[in-house]
């Protein structure tokens, strides 16, 4: 995938693409939520994205501290039709989150599910970050 940068700055704010989840040896974490993974795989795909999104927060300014506060992190989740537990999954990223950043992970979050995502994936997490 293509056609787009992994992070970009305005003013004080960065906003942080959402990454695949990519690991060495291929694509992870692939499937619907309620389906073929359980809620846990989903959290913790939705972990795994959350730590590379970290990695993507950390290219602008060369490290986290720089990081004032977290002020929203969108997601999105590969769910099926009937999954009722969906609200359960995204929980793996907001947990990393708060150790990481502690109070300055305070923020919105959004989360979308879909029956469809892009290469099958089961999560995508964004970050809107304040910076010094």
């Amino acid at each position: 995938m293509a056609g787009f940068v992994a992070h970009a700055q305005i003013a004080d704010i960065i906003y942080a693409s959402g990454a695949l989840p990519w690991i060495i040896g291929g694509l992870r974490s692939a499937g619907l939520i309620g389906g073929t993974l359980t809620v846990e795989q989903g959290d913790a795909a939705f972990q795994l994205l959350a730590l590379k999104g970290l990695s993507l927060l950390n290219c602008p300014k060369g490290d986290l501290p720089k990081i004032k506060f977290v002020r929203r992190v969108e997601g999105a989740g590969g769910v099926t039709a009937d999954s009722d537990e969906m609200s359960r999954a995204p929980s793996g990223a907001s947990h990393l989150r708060n150790k990481v950043f502690g109070e300055k992970g305070a923020r919105l979050q959004m989360i979308y599910f879909n029956q469809s995502m892009p290469l099958r994936i089961a999560a995508l997490v964004i970050f809107w970050t304040e910076v010094e």
